[in-house]
């Protein structure tokens, strides 16, 4: 008598109600995690122009969104160690939407400056934390969805950008534009919350180590000295994709930071359309 094979690997069990939930609420997350901003970035014109100050100034204040986002980078593992993936990604994009709307009131390009510091750090966290959860929900589909979630944060990159194009156009004022903005997308954030995994960060990785191990797989020991021998090329490989990741942001940014300036200034296009090659950008 011929058995099954061995090898045969069994089928994916279809993803339970509550999975595919989290799915849909934590891609919801990574929708508004790329609007928010990007309703602000099309509004950089008028922003500048309120400031009275020229480019080299205002590019001195941009700034202080990628140095807020690279501190608060290093600490996001601890704020979600200490608050969780679900909370953290949920109402940190609560207090990015209240941050944003700082920059209406703005009285100088300092405080532009600082409020964007703010936004960079409250980000940098977020970013980190809806990539977390996002983990969490792979885990539990066993194929890869991370992939999928980034595209729907270009998707909203890409509203984003649309709604601060058509606020512009508009001559809608900054103020009004960005608590519409919150508003939006705080409920958004605030409703997602309700679906996310609860439990431990850690909670699918026992959950599938019981099931190999139900299954009478073993979950495979690193050789001793392992560590030693990997240190080398895995820091090797973290520096080339820290210098790659440099420049992808340096084009994104470039574009996204001074495509509605320079359209609006050197080549006189209406709010409307300058606004246009931020969003395009974030693509």
């Amino acid at each position: 008598m011929i058995g099954k094979p061995m090898s045969a690997a069994a089928p994916l069990a279809a993803p339970t109600r509550q999975a595919r939930l989290a799915r849909t609420a934590v891609a919801a997350l990574f929708l508004t995690n790329g609007a928010v901003f990007f309703n602000v970035v099309p509004r950089y014109p008028q922003i500048k122009a309120d400031l009275g100050v020229g480019n080299a100034v205002f590019g001195i204040a941009l700034t202080g969104y990628p140095i807020g986002a690279l501190l608060a980078g290093l600490l996001a593992g601890a704020v979600i160690r200490r608050f969780r993936s679900a909370r953290v990604a949920a109402f940190g994009i609560v207090a990015t939407t209240v941050a944003t709307l700082v920059i209406a009131v703005a009285p100088n390009w300092i405080a532009f400056g600082g409020v964007l510091f703010v936004v960079g750090a409250l980000d940098a966290v977020v970013d980190v934390a809806q990539n977390a959860h996002g983990l969490r929900v792979q885990r539990i589909y066993r194929r890869s969805i991370l992939n999928s979630l980034h595209g729907v944060w270009s998707v909203g990159a890409v509203l984003g950008g649309l709604m601060g194009s058509a606020a512009a156009g508009l001559h809608l004022p900054l103020a009004p534009h960005l608590a519409v903005s919150a508003t939006l997308f705080g409920i958004v954030a605030v409703v997602a919350y309700r679906f996310l995994l609860p439990g431990p960060e850690d909670a699918e990785r026992l959950a599938e180590a019981r099931d190999l191990a139900a299954d009478g797989h073993e979950a495979a020991s690193p050789a001793r000295g392992g560590r030693r021998s990997l240190a080398g090329p895995a820091v090797r490989m973290l520096a080339v994709l820290g210098v790659l990741a440099a420049c992808g942001a340096l084009v994104e940014d470039a574009g996204a930071s001074w495509g509605a300036i320079y359209l609006s200034g050197d080549l006189y296009a209406d709010a409307a359309t300058a606004g246009m090659a931020s969003g395009d950008s974030s693509s």
